[in-house]
């Protein structure tokens, strides 16, 4: 099995609240400094991060 075979629930949960507060910083940072589009996008991938906590 090549590739990407254990998915996103191979991954521990925590891994992903760690991304997604990370994410969340960085985009508060980036918008705070105006850099509105790098900002959007990066809290637009700390919300799919964050997809990956949902039961």
């Amino acid at each position: 099995m090549g590739g990407w075979g254990f998915g996103a629930s191979g991954i521990p949960k925590r891994f992903w609240v760690g991304l997604s507060v990370v994410l969340v910083a960085l985009s508060i940072f980036l918008l705070g400094e105006a850099y509105t589009g790098y900002g959007v996008m990066v809290l637009i991938l700390a919300l799919a991060a964050a997809v990956n906590l949902l039961p």
